[in-house]
């Protein structure tokens, strides 16, 4: 069982520990985790103040933590690409991808793109899923968003537009030329359903059966059986984009008095005139964990704590001590697994963890804590 005591005020102990020498503001606090083990379990709700409530947890002799990764210490959650099922939010941080979770944890991909990507999409099931980003003139995939990225496709010239179809993704060259691939392997294949006309403008699918394409000599055009057929829509603009917005489609253009306007298809093969440019709905982020006061101490990333002042265990957390606190931190992602206040009275303070290791207790550790303008406690 993880716990303190409190301070350990007698210098036997600190000699113990190879001698701790008397210096302003320190003080030494004990937390021999075998020798709390020893006393036997204790219910969770008897636990007395200032103790963690964990059972059976120890330290390994050796503090040294096997294996690492990258985690980005800051992170800008209002970068968001999109909310992680879950919780979370997704973001690329120096190409690697991240989920940032309200509770102060950070998930990391296992690789790092080369590059920050230029654009990035969730792929719709109909396409077998997953999440693409463009890079430069390559396209990488990955079947979840922490998921390995692997490059499926390189295209001979720059990238104007990557674009989901009905039942395939086309890239625009900056001529305005289309290729089809296949979204999971990358793979050519031909047109498909695109309209059949000399040359296609801005294209956008809602699903596998709707669509709506701007086709010289025809203007905007529409389809509703997965490209069975095209019917002009007969909007009345010089039409210029098209993009998916939700359900809908909204084609933007310019009216005969060269004023911005935009029209909504909508699913049920209706279109509307939008009174005001459609904006995408903003990404809703997670609510955010109340933090307990015991947590306070620890920073919106307790795994910061952890790297710098925290002693390993053999569960994967970590044990940190800061500012009259105490709590196990886990070392694969920062979560805060359990804190503790009043665990020690001392506010402010920084401790760092020493080894407090003995022939029957390898595994035992300490922390030495310093507090500003406090006095010498060893």
């Amino acid at each position: 069982m993880a716990c303190y005591d409190g301070p350990v005020r007698s210098r036997a102990a600190g000699a113990g520990a190879g001698g701790i020498p008397s210096r302003a503001g320190l003080a030494f606090v004990m937390c021999a985790l075998s020798a709390c083990a020893a006393r036997g379990p204790q219910g969770a709700a008897e636990a007395p103040k200032g103790n963690l409530r964990a059972l059976g947890l120890k330290a390994n002799a050796d503090p040294t933590v096997k294996g690492s990764h990258v985690v980005p210490e800051n992170v800008d959650d209002d970068k968001s690409l999109g909310p992680e099922p879950g919780g979370g939010v997704r973001l690329v941080v120096a190409g690697m991808r991240v989920v940032s979770m309200p509770s102060g944890a950070i998930l990391t991909s296992p690789d790092r793109l080369p590059a920050a990507p230029s654009q990035t999409m969730p792929l719709p099931a109909r396409l077998g899923g997953g999440f693409l980003f463009q890079i430069g003139t390559s396209l990488w995939r990955s079947d979840r968003w922490l998921g390995a990225a692997t490059p499926i496709y390189t295209a001979p010239s720059s990238i104007s537009r990557v674009v989901v179809g009905l039942d395939r993704l086309f890239v625009r060259a900056p001529t305005g030329a289309y290729s089809a691939l296949d979204a999971k392997t990358g793979a050519s294949l031909d047109l498909g359903s695109i309209p059949p006309t000399p040359f296609v403008g801005a294209y956008a699918a809602s699903d596998g059966w709707r669509a709506v394409a701007i086709a010289d000599m025809r203007g905007v055009v529409a389809t509703f059986d997965a490209g069975a057929t095209w019917r002009p829509l007969g909007l009345p603009i010089d039409a210029r984009d098209v993009q998916q917005y939700g359900d809908a489609i909204v084609v933007s253009g310019t009216d005969a008095n060269r004023q911005a306007v935009y029209y909504e298809v909508r699913g049920d093969g209706q279109v509307a005139r939008l009174s005001t440019p459609p904006t995408r709905p903003g990404v809703e982020k997670p609510v955010a964990v109340p933090i307990d006061p015991a947590a306070r101490a620890f920073g919106k990333r307790p795994l910061a704590a952890a790297i710098e002042d925290g002693w390993p265990l053999t569960d994967g957390t970590a044990i940190v001590a800061r500012d009259g606190a105490i709590a196990r931190v886990r070392l694969a992602d920062g979560a805060l697994v359990e804190a503790s206040a009043d665990a020690f009275p001392m506010r402010p303070s920084r401790c760092h963890p020493i080894t407090l290791a003995r022939p029957k207790d390898p595994g035992a550790f300490g922390f030495v804590c310093g507090e500003t303008r406090g006095k010498t406690i060893v």
